[in-house]
């Protein structure tokens, strides 16, 4: 499964760092390269929602220049995909008062004096201490389902609130648990009487239901892998 489609399934929220080469010869607030990442995440969002992709409710994209506009909408009117022409793709602040279940959050920001344009908003909580960034706050909050966040992570990191950002994201990266297949471990066994009574009263199939359900609560797939390939104490090996 491409990794992309893999996050859109299993995380609400995921961070995507693109570096763009030194040498790129565009505006300062343009990044085409970003342009590019976000229409293949745009695509791969599409496929998983073909069967009822809306264009006015399920993606939104988030940019802080006017200028990345146009580049993103030729970006993903390259994909060939008429429906996806119609998402809106706009500044935080023309996106107050609207939702997507699915909003990408593209940064731009090439160079470290373009932070000062991005935090400008941010003020100093007084109850917690804590500084808030009321763009980054009102991007977050659009999202009904995932935030996709596009951006150069060590340009962004220079400023408190996006590392902190970035390090959580790094940090809750569990999206699946892979477990052993042992679902026929008892056939053709004989480790004696008592073990052999021991073995065949152990649920398995119990076992595995509760932890896929559990985990689905948290977003987090159960996977079973037979490890034939790894361990030759699999029932599955030859």
């Amino acid at each position: 499964v491409n990794w992309t489609a893999r996050a859109l399934r299993h995380h609400r929220v995921f961070f995507v760092s693109c570096i763009p080469p030194d040498d790129l010869d565009e505006p300062d607030k343009v990044n085409s390269l970003e342009a590019k990442l976000t229409a293949q995440l745009v695509k791969y969002a599409y496929n998983e929602h073909a069967s009822n992709f809306n264009a006015y409710s399920t993606l939104g994209i988030i940019v802080p220049y006017r200028n990345q506009i146009a580049t993103m909408r030729a970006a993903i009117d390259q994909l060939n995909i008429p429906v996806l022409h119609n998402i809106t793709i706009d500044t935080v602040e023309r996106y107050q008062g609207s939702q997507r279940d699915i909003i990408i959050y593209s940064f731009t920001a090439k160079h470290k004096y373009q932070l000062q344009f991005l935090t400008n908003n941010e003020y100093v909580d007084k109850r917690s201490g804590c500084i808030i960034d009321r763009k980054l706050n009102v991007a977050m909050t659009r999202a009904r389902k995932h935030l996709v966040l596009l951006g150069n992570a060590p340009l962004l990191a220079a400023d408190i609130t996006f590392s902190r950002l970035i390090n959580y994201c790094k940090a809750n990266d569990i999206h699946t648990v892979i477990i052993g297949d042992i679902t026929n471990i008892r056939r053709n066994k004989n480790l004696g009487k008592v073990t052999n009574q021991k073995l065949h009263a152990l649920p398995y199939a119990k076992i595995y239901g509760m932890l896929e359900y559990k985990l689905a609560m948290h977003g987090i797939t159960l996977t079973k892998q037979t490890e034939e390939y790894s361990s030759q104490c699999s029932p599955h090996a030859p």
